[in-house]
């Protein structure tokens, strides 16, 4: 770990790394708590997840990759909930499933997308 501190706290950027030396994670802190960006990595290097934090809590934009760097998850927080649409999305790139949450709360089922990212309506309305 490469950390610096202030006042006995974690304090700007700090660096995990994996026991082959990989950084397995920058994380952005201030007065010991999670702020800024943060970003999680595989051991193999490749970006796993990006995100923001302000005083500990999520908030903003979170993305979540694939090993080939294909973004597979997109999701909005606010006050460490999740607030806004996540996005889930398939491998050819097109949204597989969305669903709206407001206060970490969800705004209804998620709305299931076929494989041409197109909604299924059936689906969505509970029809077989």
């Amino acid at each position: 770990m490469k950390a610096r501190y202030g006042g006995g706290r974690l304090e700007g950027e700090t660096v995990l790394f994996s026991e082959s030396a990989q950084p397995s994670a920058r994380l952005s802190y201030r007065a010991g708590k999670l702020h800024g960006p943060a970003a999680w990595y595989r051991p193999d290097g490749s970006l796993l997840r990006t995100a923001q934090h302000v005083d500990g809590e999520l908030e903003g934009e979170m993305v979540e990759h694939d090993e080939r760097g294909r973004v597979t998850e997109r999701a909005f927080y606010r006050a460490g909930k999740l607030d806004g649409e996540v996005v889930r999305y398939g491998r050819n790139g097109k949204p597989r499933e969305k669903q709206a949450f407001k206060a970490g709360k969800p705004l209804g089922d998620p709305v299931p997308y076929d494989a041409g990212g197109r909604t299924q309506p059936a689906a969505r309305a509970g029809r077989p």
